[in-house]
């Protein structure tokens, strides 16, 4: 856990105190929450500046498609 500590650090987002939050700022720069469209230019855009890891993980809401199926329209796979 050290080692994501340091790297938020020298990112600028130093770990929080017990009475702070994690800024806005560090939330904008880990979390994407858009449209499917929205998403999916913004992974584009991560894949475009070279980043070598991403890691994606859907939260449904009521009424949503499944994860699985979110994955694959993502990716650009037909769903059946």
């Amino acid at each position: 856990m050290a080692a994501y500590q340091q790297m938020f650090a020298d990112a600028g987002f130093p770990e929080p105190n017990e009475k702070q939050h994690f800024p806005d700022t560090l939330i904008d720069a880990l979390v994407i929450s858009r449209s499917q469209t929205g998403i999916a230019e913004r992974l584009h855009e991560l894949a475009d500046a070279r980043f070598e890891e991403t890691m994606v993980s859907l939260v449904q809401t009521p009424g949503s498609v499944s994860a699985n199926d979110a994955y694959r329209q993502l990716a650009g796979v037909q769903c059946a």
